[in-house]
Order: structure tokens, then C-alpha cells, then sequence
């Protein structure tokens, strides 16, 4: 289909491969022929769609994109008897509801400050510029905002914050049929960042002199300071003591021998490399400390045993747990109250909560050392239960689910 925007541009401002403008500063015709493509490209899609995915005439397609681009006027409709018309919130008042709506659903603090805070800029600005609807809104708002903010002294990233809000807040009230506005869709809303591109400057000795000996202020003496080890200033104190030990070459000479050395590696080669240290994680750690030293192997025995005599406290807390652990296995209920008062006075943090746990369910745990009764019987029928459901899930039916269950698990 071939349709007319109804707009000329000169071939240096194309960009054929995206078929648009090419944005430059202070172009807003530029700006304002792109808005208008990208109109036209969403109402395009908005009817094909409407249309039942294309199933339209070529005329009667061209007729509804003349209708939305307002090249002409949308037959009449049907009188039906009028209903008072609810008034509607204009944008500002439209704001503040989103907020308190915000808040009563629990959004994040900070994320609704964020909103709040710009919010309050576009009312300010509304002060400035007069009230604006929603209609006001569209790519030469935009200009005179941008202006404001920029007299205003706000950063960049700043500034595109508060673009973003307002163009967020257009496109709820427009899913909330508040406004029928357009003029703000399309890429670009927010400003480019854009890389500064300065000359090269080459400073000599003389002038790397004088600029070390200024006197500044603290930030200004820092960014000094990192400029001259940048510019090779410690090179030039090297080659000054070398000079007094009877060096004879000029400064260029000495950087041309330097580099060159530095470049071969000469200065690092013979550099200590350092020594790997192998670290196992606080698991198997925990699993290590609570055996038996006899079963352990050589490498985790010299390595239990080495950090046993740097932490002492790691000592006391590795010879309680196996305390406890031997005591279960044994069945020592004697030892209970012994191990549970050690445990309390050794200022170990986790040993000292699991021996309150201990005291909180003391008849049980006395019990499970006394008798040889356990619950893992109860335990392996629960597992052996959740392990059949699981396979069974979405298969079959609850009869066999039941009979599984019941079959004797040989």
C-alpha cells in the first residue's frame, strides 16, 4: 500500500535502513516528521488488527487511516438519548490518584518517592508554563519541558526520569479512556545521552612541573594527582634519582628504555607467585569437624588438625560436637545434663541455641536416649508415601494410587 505523509525531506536526513529521519539537535522538523511516521505506523496496526488481522479492503483500509489521522471526518453517528457525562480528572488531579492508588497497593516506598517527586516537578512546572490537559501533551510539550528543566539545572538522567513519569501517567489514563491523546507515542521521548569528544593534549616535563607544584583545593589536588601518575610523573622522579647516580640519557631516552622493559617482562618475571590455598565450604567443614579424626582422610586430617590450632574456639566447638554425637550413638542419657550446661558456658552462639532448644524439649530428647523406641518407622512411611503420590501424580486413577499404598513395599 502506498499512502502519502504529506511530508518532504532532503536525502542527507533519511535513514534509508530504518526508514526514518536522522535525529539531529535542533531539528524539530526532523523530530515532528518522525512523530508523524510513527503515528500512522500505530494506527496501522490498530486497524489491521481491528480488521480481524487484514481481512480488509485496500479503500476501506486507506478510508479508517484518513479517519484516525483526521484528514477527514468520521460518519455520524446514531443520536441515542444523552447521559450526564462524568466529569473526568484533569492529568495533575489524574496523578495524585495514581499515587494514593499506588500506596494503597502496597508499592515499594522508595518507588512511590520516586513518583511523588516527580510528580511535584510537573506541578511546578505547571505553575510556570500554565495548566495543561491531556491534549497539551505531544512532542512540542516535550521541547518546552525539556527547556524548563534545563533553566532549571537538573541533570540529564534526572530530567529523563521525569519525561518517563509523565509519559507513564499518559498511558494509564489512556488504558483508563481518560483521553484519546496520541502526540506523545513514538522512540525518543527521553534525551540521548551523547559521548563528549575532546582534543588530544600533550604536555612536556616543564609543563607536568609546573602543574604539580599548583597549590588547589582537595577534589582539584586528587584529580591532579591521578593525572600525573597517569602522564608518567613517577617515571620522571626515577629518572631524576637516576640522573643524580650518574645516568646520562635525556628523559626520552630513559621512558624509550623503560617501556621497552616493562614490555619484556624484565621487571616481573622474576616475580613470587603466589601461593594457592586450597578452601572447603562451611558444609563439609561442619560434616569434617563432627567425625571421628581416625576415619578422616590424610589431606582432611592435616587440614582439621592446622585449623584446630589457629581457632581454639573451632576446637571447642568440634570436641562438643562429638561429645554429642557419641553420646546419641551410645545412648549416654547420663551425659545429657553434663553436655547441655557445657554447651551453655562455652560462649559458642549455635551450640548455645541448640542446648536451649535441648532444655525446651527436654522429656522427648531424654527419652530418645533412654528408650529404644523412635519415631523412623512413622517417618520412613511418610517418605515412602509422598515418594508413590509423586510418581503417580496425573497417572491412572485413586484405585491404583490406593492399591500401591497398601501393597507390601517387598
Amino acid at each position: 500500500m502506498i499512502y502519502s505523509t504529506e511530508c518532504s525531506i532532503l536525502p542527507k536526513d533519511w535513514d534509508s535502513r530504518a526508514q526514518r529521519p536522522i535525529i539531529r539537535q535542533n531539528r524539530k522538523d526532523l523530530w515532528a516528521i518522525k512523530r508523524k511516521i510513527d503515528d500512522i505506523t500505530a494506527y496501522c496496526e490498530d486497524i489491521f488488527i481491528d480488521s480481524n488481522y487484514g481481512l480488509l479492503e485496500l479503500e476501506e483500509f486507506k478510508r479508517q487511516l484518513d479517519i484516525k489521522i483526521g484528514k477527514t471526518e468520521p460518519p455520524a453517528l446514531p443520536k441515542v438519548d444523552a447521559k450526564p457525562v462524568e466529569k473526568k480528572p484533569t492529568l495533575l488531579e489524574f496523578m495524585e490518584q495514581e499515587l494514593k492508588l499506588m500506596k494503597s497497593h502496597h508499592m515499594p516506598s522508595s518507588t512511590c518517592r520516586g513518583f511523588k517527586l516527580h510528580v511535584r516537578i510537573l506541578k511546578d512546572f505547571a505553575k510556570k508554563r500554565g495548566k495543561f490537559t491531556y491534549e497539551d501533551i505531544d512532542w512540542n510539550f516535550r521541547w518546552e519541558l525539556i527547556d524548563w528543566l534545563t533553566e532549571q539545572n537538573f541533570q540529564l538522567s534526572y530530567g529523563n526520569k521525569t519525561l518517563k513519569v509523565l509519559h507513564n501517567f499518559l498511558k494509564r489514563a489512556r488504558r483508563k479512556k481518560l483521553h484519546d491523546n496520541t502526540n506523545y507515542r513514538g522512540k525518543g521521548w527521553t534525551v540521548p545521552q551523547k559521548k563528549v569528544r575532546g582534543h588530544k593534549v600533550i604536555l612536556n616535563t616543564k609543563e607536568l612541573q609546573i602543574l604539580a607544584d599548583l597549590k588547589l583545593f582537595d577534589t582539584a589536588e586528587k584529580v591532579r594527582d591521578l593525572f600525573l601518575i597517569g602522564a608518567g610523573v613517577t617515571g620522571l622522579d626515577l629518572w631524576k634519582e637516576l640522573h643524580e647516580k650518574g645516568f646520562r640519557g635525556s628523559l626520552t631516552t630513559f621512558y624509550i628504555k623503560f617501556r621497552a622493559l616493562i614490555g619484556t617482562n624484565t621487571l616481573t618475571k622474576n616475580k613470587i607467585q603466589p601461593v594457592k590455598i586450597k578452601v572447603w565450604s562451611s558444609r563439609r567443614m561442619s560434616f569434617l569437624l563432627s567425625r571421628d579424626p581416625q576415619i578422616l582422610q590424610p589431606e582432611e586430617l592435616n587440614y582439621v588438625e592446622t585449623l584446630l590450632k589457629i581457632n581454639p574456639k573451632i576446637q571447642l566447638a568440634s570436641h562438643l560436637t562429638r561429645q554429642f554425637v557419641n553420646m546419641v550413638n551410645s545412648r549416654e542419657k547420663d551425659q545429657l545434663d553434663n553436655w547441655i550446661s557445657e554447651a551453655l558456658e562455652n560462649g559458642i552462639a549455635p551450640l548455645k541455641n541448640f542446648a536451649i532448644g535441648l532444655q525446651s524439649d527436654y522429656d522427648a530428647v531424654k527419652a530418645a536416649l533412654s528408650l529404644k523406641w523412635s519415631n523412623g518407622q512413622v517417618e520412613g512411611q511418610v517418605n515412602r508415601l509422598k515418594t508413590i503420590k509423586r510418581q503417580m501424580y496425573g497417572r491412572a486413577s485413586f484405585e491404583l494410587l490406593r492399591k500401591r499404598v497398601l501393597m507390601d513395599s517387598s
